[in-house]
């Protein structure tokens, strides 16, 4: 199934995503998953409403994908903390963790098909990452990791916001 959604093509019913309702949705749906895990989710979302066009579905699995990523990075709990911001026409999308973090080798390999290394020890398939790298680029933006051994790791995402698209193609 992940394979299948890497290769399939864009898709032409793309909508207005309100950034800020995607992200707190996906905090709530895996609330229950964060409490068992003792992970405290913190969200800052802007007070506008940051617009991206987009297909919705592939926002949403973007979050998801990140977010769970971050409680597989916190085996004994910690903090998530996720924001929605926007600077010179972009929405910027930072989600990040206090968990184990990794080095330079690994961060440099996180977005390579079948990379995978769970900091849980669960295996898992290694396409998570690179599918969300793909819709990002899809949507015209930009996605890229920081992580400090020990310390956490933080994914940042730049995309377009709706009305500078709109802006740019008149």
């Amino acid at each position: 199934r992940r394979l299948l959604l890497l290769a399939r093509p864009p898709s032409n019913s793309l909508q207005l995503v309100v950034l800020g309702e995607a992200l707190t949705d996906t905090l709530r749906l895996l609330e229950f998953d964060a409490q068992g895990r003792n992970i405290r989710q913190h969200c800052e979302v802007a007070a506008e409403q940051l617009r991206v066009l987009a297909d919705e579905a592939e926002i949403r699995m973007i979050f998801l994908n990140l977010v769970q990523n971050a409680h597989h990075a916190m085996p004994d709990g910690g903090t998530l903390t996720a924001r929605v911001s926007e600077a010179d026409g972009l929405a910027l999308i930072e989600i990040a963790d206090t968990g184990i973090g990794m080095d330079a080798e690994h961060v440099a390999r996180i977005f390579d098909p079948f990379f995978s290394r769970r900091a849980d020890g669960v295996a898992g398939t290694g396409l998570g990452l690179t599918i969300v790298k793909n819709f990002v680029e899809r949507m015209a933006g930009e996605i890229k990791a920081e992580s400090v051994p020990g310390r956490g790791t933080r994914f940042l995402i730049r995309l377009p916001l709706a009305e500078s698209a709109w802006e740019k193609a008149s």
